[in-house]
């Protein structure tokens, strides 16, 4: 059985060739001079290479333990490689591109070998089993490659894909002995209220002030307080047919090229903050409410490939994954000007 990992390994593709939640990340790599790329581009944040690096690092790590090989020399560096961080000895730009690169290959090729016996192995040393270091991978690479999209948009770089970056028809199928959708709730939970390697969603908006949540780096970026209107919008866009509703008066072409900026019906920021908490809660009860074969059963609300709800909802966990980097980003930002 090959349930979760087929899913797995839609997700990493969605996160590194795809254009329909996200800026995929192989897109998001291109762009940079060294020079741009080796520095920070502002006061309180790491480089583009950097960020890269250590993406990479937590990729070597996870391709090496999936393919049942030794990462005891890796250990030693864990901490140089935590908060955004990397060891000091990785390759500069271009290379630290191409490293990464070559470190994601391998977690590809070594997680098509694997079923989900395989994955539900516990790592030694580790309270975690392989099937959360692999997964964590897409949510990982997903949070970099959020920033990363923001410091292009700083840059005022142009990073929008070609439309045939649209995903390609499932492959799933369903298997109830799966227990997808048990899966699913508890990746959800992990990136949304901090049981994984990021900064969790929840918790991080009561720290935010007003004056945080409106704060513009640059006329080029959206605000924190967009971004997670953003994030709500989207949200709410998908929970809707989920129960059974319509979505069709939602104002989708507003941010459908990601957060609107300066919205005239943008609601105070407490506010804001609550309705975004009940959004999230009201999406959780909507996917705890499907039965495992309505994972697959095509709602008929976009393209094809992404009409599957499994599908929709490992959309909204990447796409929260991926705006949080971009939030965490800002307040690094705002903390150090």
């Amino acid at each position: 059985m090959r349930t979760k990992a087929a899913v797995i390994e839609e997700m990493l593709d969605e996160v590194w060739e795809r254009y329909f939640w996200i800026d995929p990340m192989n897109k998001l790599l291109d762009g940079w001079t060294a020079e741009e790329a080796d520095r920070s581009l502002h006061k309180g944040i790491p480089s583009v290479t950097q960020i890269v690096n250590h993406t990479a690092f937590w990729e070597e790590v996870a391709a090496r333990r999936i393919a049942g090989l030794s990462y005891d020399d890796l250990t030693q560096r864990f901490d140089d490689a935590h908060d955004g961080l990397a060891p000091s000895d990785m390759p500069h730009w271009p290379g630290a591109a191409e490293n990464y690169r070559k470190q994601r290959a391998a977690i590809v090729s070594a997680l098509k070998k694997l079923s989900d016996t395989d994955l539900a192995k516990p790592i030694p040393g580790e309270n975690f089993t392989l099937l959360w270091s692999v997964v964590g991978r897409a949510i990982h690479d997903v949070y970099h490659a959020g920033q990363l999209s923001y410091l292009h948009q700083l840059k005022g770089h142009e990073t929008r894909p070609k439309n045939d970056m649209i995903a390609p028809a499932t492959t799933v199928k369903l298997d109830e002995k799966a227990e997808l959708k048990k899966f699913l709730l508890e990746l959800m939970d992990n990136a949304w209220a901090g049981r994984m390697w990021l900064h969790p969603v929840e918790p991080l908006l009561p720290e935010v002030s007003s004056q945080l949540s409106n704060w513009r780096p640059d006329s080029n970026v959206p605000t924190f307080a967009e971004i997670i209107y953003h994030m709500k919008f989207w949200k709410e866009y998908v929970t809707r047919p989920l129960r059974g509703q319509s979505n069709e008066d939602m104002p989708r072409a507003e941010q459908a090229n990601g957060p609107g900026r300066k919205l005239a019906h943008m609601p105070s920021w407490p506010q804001l903050q609550k309705e975004t908490v009940d959004q999230h809660r009201a999406f959780r009860e909507a996917v705890a409410a499907l039965k495992e074969p309505d994972l697959f059963t095509a709602l008929a609300i976009g393209h094809p490939a992404y009409d599957f709800p499994y599908r929709l909802v490992c959309g909204v966990i990447l796409h929260d994954s991926y705006h949080l980097g971009q939030l965490v980003l800002l307040q690094q930002m705002f903390q150090a000007a």
